[in-house]
């Protein structure tokens, strides 16, 4: 493969760039939460978008484990944040 998709260009993101980076959980679970990603250069144009699950797991039994209401009130908060 040759780092290219669907015929596209590959997109190049280097060190010095600002870019401005959202997240949001898309959905959450039982024990799991679907986390999107986007990061937008200054210009306002989509530098990268990513997509990963997250899932709680128990120290004791290593199987997943459930979220409790605070956690998942803080995950499925729409809360703009600045750094």
């Amino acid at each position: 493969m040759n780092g290219r998709s669907c015929g596209q260009n590959p997109v190049l993101i280097f060190f010095d760039e600002q870019l401005t980076i959202y997240v949001k959980a898309e959905s959450v679970g039982n024990s799991s939460a679907d986390i999107h990603y986007m990061g937008k250069r200054e210009d306002c144009s989509i530098g990268f978008v990513s997509r990963v699950t997250i899932v709680q797991i128990s120290k004791k039994t290593g199987k997943g484990f459930p979220w409790t209401e605070q956690q998942k009130k803080l995950l499925i908060n729409n809360e703009k944040i600045s750094i």
